[in-house]
């Protein structure tokens, strides 16, 4: 792990050991301290050009945050191995995920996926992070943005505020852009197959489930999973 960060690359910002720690707890049982691991890493890793990030919390039920990616899975259905769209919406306080793969990023599918992220995470919280992808925003970016007209209603109709990130500002949204990481590795294993899409969605949300159990939440100390529970009430 330390040898795949760019300590001593401009402007390139290496992951938080915390990301290394909970790998270790949740990948190979790791049962020691976030500090024995800090501590190993310091003694053996060059100080960063750029530090990383100091981590902003929220209140339970204040925030979650969402983000797509893409990913190469083996889909027999869908003539083997193609690359899909991958929505994650991730709990801003307990760091709960909902993950669902998708064939294409329209607004019927960015919609559809909210609609199965806020049923998996049981709840509607305050305000949703997002970039300002065009589903979500018609122009502009940040306090600024113009919000798209379908999603804007979308919103009001289950409550929640819109809160879109500043321009070229991934980071404001840093606990999804984590849990995109985790997709490969952690949920996806290289070289699985899958016989479907409900197959494979099957197979992602018991593992998030199994994953958060294991890993623990920095604001309370108790797993991701009892954060979850807690937060959800």
């Amino acid at each position: 792990w330390i040898s795949r960060q760019p300590w001593n690359v401009e402007g390139k910002r290496p992951e938080a050991v915390k990301v290394l720690y909970e790998s270790l707890v949740a990948e190979h049982g790791y049962s020691g301290s976030y500090k024995a691991v800090l501590r190993f890493v310091r003694r053996r890793a060059p100080q960063p050009m750029v530090r990383p990030l100091r981590r902003v919390e929220t209140q339970p039920g204040a925030q979650a945050q969402v983000d797509w990616a893409k990913r190469r899975v083996f889909v027999h259905d869908l003539g083997g191995l193609v690359q899909l769209p991958v929505f994650l919406m991730v709990l801003s306080h307990s760091r709960m995920p909902a993950v669902a793969v998708f064939t294409d990023e329209t607004q019927l599918s960015w919609l559809e996926a909210h609609n199965r992220g806020l049923s998996a995470l049981g709840g509607v919280p305050f305000s949703l992070r997002i970039d300002n992808l065009k589903t979500g925003v018609k122009s502009g970016a940040g306090a600024w943005a113009v919000l798209n007209d379908s999603y804007r209603a979308y919103a009001e109709q289950l409550g929640f505020h819109i809160n879109p990130t500043g321009p070229r500002r991934a980071r404001e949204k840093g606990k999804v852009e984590r849990r995109v990481q985790e997709l490969v590795g952690p949920l996806l294993k290289p070289g699985e197959r899958f016989l479907n899409l409900k197959d494979l969605n099957g197979a992602l949300g018991e593992r998030v489930i199994a994953r958060a159990r294991k890993l623990p939440n920095p604001v309370t100390g108790e797993s991701v999973f009892d954060t979850w529970q807690a937060e959800r009430e």
